[in-house]
């Protein structure tokens, strides 16, 4: 079972973090920007997204552009697979899962897209971000 679902809060969620990238708050304290920011890299050492969509999906595409940007501003790693076969435009290389992986990410409950996870790279554990 495939849906289709609205991921407004995410998208708004991603906008305000690139937002706040592109016009940074300028801290008070230097020790807190670079802690932040050893924070971050930390993060992209032990995490990877990974992102389930449809092409066909009005609400994937809308969020493509946006996960791109933020993947790429932030220097995240990322998989991407596509549930139909086809993809989009920031993700060209994407691949079709397996039942085994579905599986895993959704818990036998079936797909909805967008789908965003957090996957721990070293001990496999996934966090859902974003599903709909």
């Amino acid at each position: 079972m495939l849906l289709c679902f609205a991921g407004n809060a995410t998208l708004s969620q991603l906008k305000q973090l690139l937002a706040q990238k592109e016009h940074p708050v300028r801290l008070n304290k230097l020790e807190a920007n670079n802690g932040l920011n050893q924070a971050a890299e930390s993060l992209k050492i032990k995490y990877r997204f990974v992102l389930f969509y449809m092409s066909t999906c009005p609400h994937c595409q809308r969020f493509d552009p946006i996960i791109r940007k933020f993947i790429d501003h932030y220097g995240f790693k990322i998989t991407a697979y596509t549930l139909n076969g086809q993809s989009l435009p920031s993700f060209a290389n994407s691949e079709q899962p397996d039942l085994q992986t579905t599986n895993v990410f959704f818990a036998r409950k079936g797909a909805q897209v967008p789908a965003l996870f957090l996957l721990n790279t070293k001990n496999l554990h996934v966090y859902t971000v974003s599903i709909g």
